[in-house]
């Protein structure tokens, strides 16, 4: 390499000492840097040495020749570090690496996005939209800063431990909101028949498609439109309920016709209104300005449903996030309203009018699922939203870890009793309905099949203990610089 543009200023200088190091050689009065393998060496000058000192793998090309300005003043070039890496990769000290594309220091994407929190803390998201993190008001100048400097020097600055300042750094790391490092190699758990529980696969990126569509649909979430909808599900809730008795008598008479045949029907209808329930979500999303980057298919317990990554709620206010959470089952509301509408006024003998009674069960029935608290649904993030108390379930144990370990109440003011009413009845509801429902799967499956169970079972341990490449640990991630160091130079001075 024989010449370095303007961009070579953020540049990591890298770490020499797994090869070099420096030495006084009093012989000749100076200073050299010693190849430790072989007898190489090569002669420096006051300045070079300097800066050779700070060459650990943490500061840039600018960084270091700040210091050395700052200590030389006018009697080293502008470019004096630029210089010295170039009698570096002269001598053969080191190596060029990937020089025509050098990663640049550590530090945040561009693209991030900051949102302050009503109790004061801070949201952090992705450009993309799909991560985002919360950070503690005395730790957002610290992420901002991650990459300026080495974390110790950043720990040392902020007042707090470096073990955390790591934490940060690898957290911004995994949700890929850093540039400038390697994103670490991660190994694919085995499968396990607890896979089957839950499963996503994204399938599309809407975002533009909903960008162009919500200029149209805009007036949906004006004033109007809202007394309008509450009129209209208001007199459909007096008219459901002067009509109970019939739409009670209309499912019996369902059931003892039909049967289990009943059940296609009404699961394709709630994969319809499921849809229609995340697209609510990502255009009231949208609608407030934030980004809906995915959208695809989410298997529970086997069963298909809709999927929409709305976690950019997280950015806008609290109370548009209400609305973007709840616009979900509103739309499973209306739906149901609509179908009820469709069936009061339609002959007993038709077959839209049983298509529209299925249709208004199916929408009421996943308002019901989704309204769940205690749950991760919508009724959750609901709940959450409203309290303003993010990752509910998560601290609320927590809490109850803190006092169990006999330490000081990670929480304050009213969430705290919040979140010490959820837990016990989060635990409670965890034990009672999945409990019971794997007591059932285990007394179906050996009662109906109970040898073929045990034997697939026993290929499914033999395959999960069986160790295999991957199963071996992963090393720490590690910056990459344009340079790497060479064993021994191509010629001396």
């Amino acid at each position: 390499m024989n010449s370095f543009d303007a961009e070579s200023t953020d540049w990591l200088c890298p770490n020499l000492r797994s090869h070099w190091r420096l030495r006084q050689a009093k012989a000749y009065g100076c200073w050299v840097l010693q190849a430790t393998a072989t007898a190489h060496r090569l002669r420096l000058q006051e300045c070079e040495v300097y800066a050779l000192r700070h060459f650990t793998g943490d500061l840039t090309v600018g960084d270091v020749q700040q210091l050395c300005q700052e200590k030389f003043g006018d009697r080293i070039p502008p470019n004096f570090v630029l210089r010295l890496l170039a009698k570096l990769v002269k001598m053969g000290v080191l190596v060029p690496d990937h020089a025509d594309a050098p990663m640049r220091r550590v530090g945040l994407k561009a693209g991030v996005r900051w949102s302050q929190q009503w109790d004061g803390q801070w949201i952090l998201g992705s450009p993309d939209g799909k991560h985002h993190i919360q950070v503690l008001p005395q730790h957002k100048p610290i992420v901002e800063q991650i990459g300026q400097m080495p974390n110790a020097a950043l720990a040392q600055r902020h007042g707090c431990d470096p073990i955390h300042v790591n934490w940060l750094t690898q957290m911004l790391l995994q949700k890929q909101m850093l540039e400038g490092m390697e994103l670490p190699a991660t190994t694919h758990r085995k499968w396990t028949p607890f896979s089957l529980l839950f499963i996503k696969k994204p399938l599309l990126n809407p975002d533009r498609w909903l960008a162009r569509q919500i200029t149209i649909l805009g007036w949906v979430w004006s004033a109007p439109v809202l007394w309008l909808l509450c009129s209209f599900l208001g007199l459909s809730a007096v008219m459901a309920t002067a009509q109970s008795v019939d739409i009670t008598f209309q499912g019996q008479v369902l059931i003892q016709a039909y049967g289990w045949r009943l059940l296609l029907p009404f699961g394709l209808l709630s994969m319809l209104v499921v849809s229609l329930h995340e697209l609510a979500h990502a255009f009231t999303l949208k609608h407030f300005g934030g980004l809906v980057s995915e959208m695809g298919l989410l298997f529970m317990c086997l069963i298909p449903a809709a999927y929409t990554n709305s976690s950019d709620s997280y950015l806008v206010s609290r109370w548009q996030r209400c609305l973007v959470v709840g616009a979900g089952v509103l739309c499973q509301i209306v739906i149901a309203a609509i179908a009820f509408w469709v069936w009061f006024s339609t002959a007993n003998s038709s077959s839209i009018h049983t298509g529209a009674y299925l249709l208004m069960v199916a929408a009421l029935f996943t308002v019901a699922l989704n309204l769940n608290p205690l749950a991760k649904f919508d009724g959750y993030y609901l709940l959450a939203a409203v309290t303003g108390i993010n990752n509910l379930k998560g601290r609320s144990f927590t809490l109850y870890r803190a006092w169990l370990n006999r330490q000081s109440s990670p929480e304050v003011g009213q969430q705290r009793w919040i979140l010490a009413a959820y837990a016990p009845l989060s635990f409670l509801y965890l034990l009672l309905v999945f409990g019971r429902l794997l007591l059932w799967l285990v007394s179906t499956i050996l009662t109906h099949a109970p040898y073929l169970t045990l034997s697939l079972f026993g290929l499914w341990l033999i395959y999960y203990i069986y160790p295999t490449a991957s199963d071996e640990p992963i090393s720490q991630p590690r910056q990459k610089i344009p340079f790497q160091s060479g064993s021994a130079p191509t010629q001396r001075n």
